[in-house]
């Protein structure tokens, strides 16, 4: 099972959808493929967008175990009400090995462009809202779940694996 999993560092069911993931069996976890893609909502989080292009420096800069255990870092120490993004800065520096070029990739907003072609895709998938899931199973048409919570979100995947 394939599940593209939308959603906004900023918002709050998205960073517990998160961290109940991080709970989820063994064999879930074998039996699912979790993608995620960045999908900031800009009318409802001011600093979204920002937030977005440093979690997806910290990807490009050092692939995606850095973009994981950032995500997991952010998700616990969050700090949505800060009008200056330091504090996200700060964490974002923990997961990268080349500090001045992943600073380049923020200031220059290097990934701003694949962010977008990410949210583009996720409208013409029917995406609108966060968290959000795509789910591919062999032999079936992609099924789209919108605005799932952590404890529904993670009880999808686990019927995913036992309906196989």
């Amino acid at each position: 099972v394939v599940v593209v999993e939308y959603f906004d560092i900023d918002c709050k069911y998205c960073r517990a959808l998160l961290l109940k993931e991080d709970t989820l069996s063994d064999d879930i976890k074998k039996n699912v493929r979790l993608i995620y893609r960045l999908f900031p909502l800009l009318d409802l989080y001011p600093h979204s967008l920002e937030r977005a292009i440093i979690t997806e420096c910290v990807a490009s800069e050092n692939g995606d175990k850095a973009f994981f255990d950032f995500l997991r870092s952010v998700t616990r120490s969050y700090q949505q009400d800060q009008d200056k993004n330091d504090w996200i800065m700060d964490i974002a520096k923990q997961f990268v090995n080349d500090h001045r070029r992943f600073e380049e990739c923020v200031s220059k907003k290097l990934t701003l462009e694949k962010i977008n072609r990410l949210r583009t895709g996720g409208y013409e998938a029917g995406i609108f809202s966060v968290p959000s899931f795509l789910v591919a199973q062999k032999g079936m048409s992609i099924q789209r779940f919108d605005l799932l919570g952590p404890i529904t979100g993670s009880r999808l995947l686990e019927t995913f694996v036992h309906v196989k």
